[in-house]
């Protein structure tokens, strides 16, 4: 599926689920739960696009999943 179709079918989704036909989606019928323990925060009203980047790239990296 190019990246247009999964974005369309993201679209899709969200406006059956706030039709109601769609339960527990969650945003829209079913809360956003934060997680307990995050693995990785991401502070972007106070950082660069880089400096998130960064971040993200560097847990990658410490849990194996790529090298720098």
């Amino acid at each position: 599926m190019s990246p247009q179709g999964k974005i369309q079918s993201n679209l899709r989704r969200h406006r059956i689920a706030h039709q109601g036909k769609i339960k527990q989606f969650t945003g829209v019928n079913d809360p956003y739960e934060e997680p307990e323990h995050q693995e990785l925060i991401l502070d972007t009203d106070k950082e660069t696009v880089e400096e998130s980047v960064e971040k993200v790239l560097e847990k990658l990296v410490n849990l194996g999943y790529i090298t720098r």
